[in-house]
């Protein structure tokens, strides 16, 4: 298996590195939203979408929206 860098500037590129090497789903406790999307599959308009359908729950600190990870794995399973 190759090692990939999980450092990256940008938010899909580090989800799919931790997916090559093996790193659980949602270990951290909230993503923000194009993290949130990376792990789901879809866009970030999609992703906003669902928060304003209420399909996908987050919450609001400070001026960032984000998405526990529970809300996550909670959208996943319903959505499947």
């Amino acid at each position: 298996m190759k090692h990939a860098q999980l450092k990256s500037p940008n938010a899909h590129t580090s989800i799919r590195a931790k997916r090559e090497v093996g790193v659980e789903l949602l270990d951290q406790h909230g993503y923000s939203i194009p993290e949130a999307a990376a792990w789901i599959g879809i866009g970030r308009t999609m992703t906003y979408d669902l928060l304003a359908a209420g399909r996908l729950e987050s919450m609001k600190i400070g001026n960032r929206r984000i998405i526990p990870g529970w809300a996550i794995r909670k959208f996943m399973a319903l959505a499947s």
